[in-house]
This record gives C-alpha cells, sequence and structure tokens, in this order.
C-alpha cells in the first residue's frame, strides 16, 4: 500500500473551489497549491497533515477562508 503525500494538487490550476471537506492524516500537505490561481479553499478541516495544513506555492488570487487546521503537537487554527 502506497503512502499518499497530499489530499489535493492543484498545480497549475485556476477555478477550483474545495469546500466542506474533512482531510486526515496526509504525510505533506492536505491542500498544495501550486502554480495556481483564483482557487478557493472554503470551510474545511484538516487534522494531521505532516507539514502543511495548506501549502500555497508561487500562486495568486487564491481565497482562503474558515479552514480549520490542527496538528497533533498544537492547537487548531
Amino acid at each position: 500500500m502506497g503512502i499518499l503525500f497530499n489530499a489535493f494538487i492543484l498545480s497549475d490550476i485556476t477555478g477550483v473551489e474545495i469546500n466542506g471537506i474533512t482531510i486526515r492524516n496526509y504525510s505533506i500537505s492536505g491542500v498544495l497549491i501550486d502554480y495556481g490561481s483564483g482557487n478557493r479553499i472554503v470551510n474545511n478541516k484538516i487534522y494531521n497533515a505532516a507539514d502543511y495544513g495548506i501549502h500555497v506555492s508561487s500562486s495568486s488570487y487564491n481565497l482562503i477562508w474558515k479552514n480549520e487546521i490542527c496538528s497533533g503537537l498544537m492547537a487548531c487554527i
């Protein structure tokens, strides 16, 4: 069985909405946006993503709003 690193990868993608999802136990990120724009990450619950709950790299004009991100080592934000 393989290891899943990221729940969602939006690489060079525009206009995706991820809304109301619960994401748990990924070894890197719950959501990765890389070279993306105009995406909406709204009202999600992300638990125990090892590195990042939501990782945004080389991207612009994305909406990240009302997400709950928790790690086993720290309180939810």
